[in-house]
């Protein structure tokens, strides 16, 4: 839910945001994903292992933001992202994606890429949703470390070139 909170955050004042990093973020959910969307109390336990990685505050915690999710199911004005909408984002935007992420496909970190000027992509192999556990980089940059990975840095810096600008 961050990468969408930022999204949102960026299309609707895109002179706030200077840089961002969106970790596996989508601009829409799609057909199949809202039918696959189910409320937190019908989730299966080992949803919850899986989660229980990334939400420090325990089982209430995933229940909230998963149940945050589960109302974007018939809003198909919150969470409906298009190139053109996109593109108001001013923000130099660094999309870091699992090619194995299970709840949003790859496909959509390279719509996101394709639409956002000044964007840089970082697709992590063998990773699925938040590959924030696969990849030490990711790791910090994502925990807001005060020793940012190279890449994090080389973005900001503008030492990476971006085809997408």
């Amino acid at each position: 839910a961050g990468a969408m909170t930022l999204i949102h955050m960026a299309t609707q004042q895109p002179a706030r945001i200077e840089a961002m990093i969106l970790i596996s973020g989508t601009p829409y959910i799609s057909s199949t994903g809202r039918k696959d969307l189910q409320p937190a109390d019908s989730m299966k336990p080992q949803d919850y292992e899986w989660l229980r990685k990334y939400a420090t505050h325990g089982d209430d915690q995933i229940r909230s933001l998963w149940n945050q999710l589960y109302k974007l199911k018939d809003n198909f004005e919150a969470m409906n992202f298009t190139p053109p909408y996109l593109s108001t984002i001013k923000a130099t935007t660094l999309i870091v994606h699992g090619d194995r992420d299970r709840l949003f496909p790859v496909e959509r970190a390279l719509e996101l890429y394709r639409s956002i000027p000044h964007s840089y992509l970082w697709v992590i192999p063998n990773a699925d949703h938040g590959p924030i556990d696969k990849h030490p980089d990711v790791s910090r940059i994502s925990r807001a470390s005060p020793s940012p990975s190279p890449a994090a840095r080389a973005m900001c810096s503008g030492v990476i070139s971006s085809p997408a600008s």
